[in-house]
């Protein structure tokens, strides 16, 4: 029921910004005071512009976006239904009446004052929630530096704003390209050459390796990095835990002496891998988290005929359909927000 509260509230503001758009744009074209015909005119086009504003509004996902976490990609599909919906609006005013009576100049410019009324809420709304979760970390935090700037090190991050009892400072990753770039809005300070002059800048009382996938060699290095340093660190669990689901991004640990003395990764065989999923319906459940999310990632770039992605979070639901939805367009995704544990519902 809140969800679907949530869904109505979101379009009635949506269209009320259509409405105040297209009356903005109308009216500003005559100086802002118009005669009794105009007045008309405007009044019989409004129904036009709002249904199919809506509809393309719908068509483009608008409405199931969270607001909590509106994102370049929502961005993206408010400007492309703007500008799809001003063309559609043109089409059919011009099937209608020639257009006879609309302005030119107000078509133009309504997309870009659409685009400022749908975004500005939503960001506004995100940096207001984000600076209330700011404000509710605790003054005890850990001060945390992870090592890491890649898809685990992003997730983590992620994980622990929503935790107040860590304080992520920044990132630290070997890619000179991601220095001076952020990641979930903290900077990427610079290379482990610097770990030991950033963790005492930063006040950093604890170290958490983000990578999951690094090899033995790799992350014995780190380790000796970190230790020259004497603060405590953490790591994340190894890949193949990830993805056997024996363990979550979240679940800190630390580094065991097999992580030190581990074996070569292993080479996967990705022809007979392709050869089972191609045009097969595939079902990832739990297909918003962590590692849910990256096989349904690789089971797309195999071409099955449709993939089921069951999750229980909204947002990560949502976030993973968009992605892939944008990456591969031809695919046919069936979302379902439901609990795997829920047999009713399954």
């Amino acid at each position: 029921m809140r969800i679907a509260s949530r869904k109505v509230s979101i379009a009635v503001h949506d269209i009320l910004a259509v409405v105040l758009a297209w009356s903005f744009v109308f009216t500003a074209r005559y100086n802002f005071s118009i005669n009794d015909a105009q007045w008309e005119l405007f009044l019989s086009t409004l129904p036009v512009v709002v249904t199919v504003q809506g509809l393309l509004m719908w068509k483009f996902g608008l409405y199931r976006g969270v607001w909590r976490f509106a994102s370049l990609p929502d961005l993206w599909n408010i400007i492309r239904a703007s500008v799809f919906g001003m063309l559609a609006i043109a089409l059919s005013l011009f099937l209608m009446s020639r257009l006879e009576g609309v302005p030119r100049t107000s078509l133009l410019l309504y997309p870009l004052f659409l685009v400022m009324a749908l975004s500005g809420p939503r960001l506004l709304f995100r940096v207001w929630k984000d600076y209330r979760l700011n404000l509710a970390v605790s003054p005890d935090a850990k001060r945390v530096l992870v090592l890491g700037a890649g898809r685990a090190g992003e997730m983590l991050v992620r994980e622990m704003y929503r935790d107040k009892d860590y304080c992520p400072v920044g990132l630290v990753d070997d890619n000179p390209r991601l220095k001076g770039a952020k990641v979930q809005g903290l900077p990427v300070l610079g290379s482990m050459a610097e770990l030991h002059d950033i963790i005492e800048e930063r006040d950093v009382n604890l170290v958490i390796i983000a990578m999951p996938s690094a090899s033995t060699s790799q992350l014995r290095g780190v380790v000796e990095k970190i230790e020259e340093t004497g603060v405590a660190f953490r790591t994340l669990p190894h890949i193949d835990d990830l993805v056997t689901g024996r363990s979550a991004i979240n679940e800190l640990r630390e580094v065991a002496i097999d992580d030190l003395l581990g074996r070569d990764p292993v080479s996967l065989d990705w022809q007979k891998i392709s050869e089972r999923l191609a045009g097969k319906v595939a079902l990832v459940s739990g297909g918003g988290g962590s590692i849910g999310s990256e096989l349904c990632r690789q089971i797309a770039r195999f071409g099955p005929s449709r993939l089921v992605i069951v999750e229980q979070s909204e947002y990560q639901l949502y976030e993973i359909e968009m992605e892939l939805t944008d990456n591969f367009p031809s695919l046919t995704i069936v979302p379902c927000l439901v609990d795997v544990c829920d047999a009713v519902a399954v």
